[in-house]
């Protein structure tokens, strides 16, 4: 014997609930007193009636019913085909009679007739977009741009075709905001191009990372005959783009004297920030500096460290870390090599200076 509960009506429209055995003997007998309970067993358990007063119950569940079997999605999805255009697909069912309807709409909800080459779109296409900015150098009102304005043309390309293939393309007035038609041609030009005559050297520095060493040399004329100390060896030297932009500034690091003969002796390299106004000096000649130039001096540096390379020989000060400033319009540093010993030099060519910097 299993024991089971179900509800019914009494003789009084109660719902009452019996538990009992598959006998039918009563165990309980439970009346329910509260009028929103009974309402609501009411609606869960009372067999329909056919009688006229059930009517309305009736053909609200039939209505359930129908609702209930009525036609459902079972998928939507992207396609499209071989324009290039994109639709999206409705798979509908009718869970009254299992059948299904497909049908198509565009991506703002129209109903669209897809063309030849229908296919799934998703996995289908890797969507690339570029983008060009332009200038416009000429009005045209009637195709709604104006000198001066900024357009974009951006270009979306299906990576998956080859060649790639444009599905979609627009011209976009940034100025005002407007999609526009192409432009005439001649009418514009790439912004890039612009940018790259407009920037004229200054402190908007583009396209570096990482500081940035310049290596400048100079070769003097100088004598065979031996010089004396205070003399002037060779003549006034340039040194070379040193400042990444005119007025600019550096950090000299250090300074070498290549040699073809073996040499020993000490010097200073006078440099200077400015060009020299006053008298010139010259070669195997007591070095004066005019009054007028003692403020364009940037440094001296000491040269007493030499090496015998076995025949040449070299002279070098390092580690200087000797920040320097150009003045307007200059990149260049000056300087004088002066002997603090008595040398004599193998030929009119045995002397290269070179000095090394850190740009900022």
């Amino acid at each position: 014997m299993t024991d089971s509960s179900y509800s019914v009506l009494d003789a009084a429209g109660n719902v009452v609930e019996i538990k009992g055995q598959k006998t039918g003997e009563v165990l309980t007998l439970e009346r329910v007193e509260d009028a929103a309970q009974r309402a609501a067993l009411i609606a869960a358990f009372m067999p329909l009636a056919t009688a006229a007063g059930q009517g309305l119950a009736l053909a609200e569940l039939t209505a359930i019913k129908t609702s209930l079997q009525a036609s459902v999605d079972l998928a939507t999805t992207m396609w499209t085909d071989d324009s290039g255009a994109f639709f999206v697909r409705r798979d509908v069912i009718d869970q009254d009679t299992g059948t299904v309807t497909v049908s198509f709409t565009t991506p703002t909800g129209a109903a669209a007739a897809p063309g030849a080459g229908l296919r799934p779109a998703a996995n289908e296409e890797a969507l690339a977009q570029l983008s060009q900015v332009y200038n416009v150098t000429t009005t045209n009102g009637g195709g709604g741009y104006t000198a001066g304005d900024v357009i974009v043309r951006q270009v979306v390309l299906n990576e998956n075709a080859v060649p790639p293939a444009v599905v979609a393309a627009t011209w976009l007035n940034l100025t005002t905001g407007a999609v526009i038609a192409a432009p005439t041609a001649g009418h514009v030009v790439l912004s890039s191009k612009d940018l790259q005559t407009a920037i004229a050297a200054s402190e908007n520095h583009l396209g570096q990372v990482g500081g940035q060493t310049v290596v400048a040399t100079a070769t003097p004329v100088v004598s065979t005959t031996a010089y004396t100390a205070g003399d002037v060896i060779g003549v006034k030297l340039q040194f070379q783009n040193m400042a990444r932009l005119a007025g600019g500034t550096g950090m000299l690091q250090m300074a070498i004297l290549q040699c073809k003969s073996v040499q020993t002796f000490s010097c200073d390299l006078v440099l200077f920030h400015t060009d020299l106004a006053g008298a010139q000096p010259a070669d195997n000649a007591p070095f004066v500096l005019a009054a007028g130039d003692y403020d364009k001096v940037a440094g001296v540096i000491h040269i007493t460290d030499w090496s015998n390379l076995g025949g040449p020989s070299l002279g070098e000060a390092i580690n200087l870390a000797m920040p320097y400033k150009l003045p307007a319009g200059s990149t260049d540093l000056f300087g004088v090599l002066v002997a603090r010993g008595s040398p004599t030099l193998s030929s009119t060519s045995d002397l290269k200076v070179v000095v090394k910097a850190l740009l900022d």
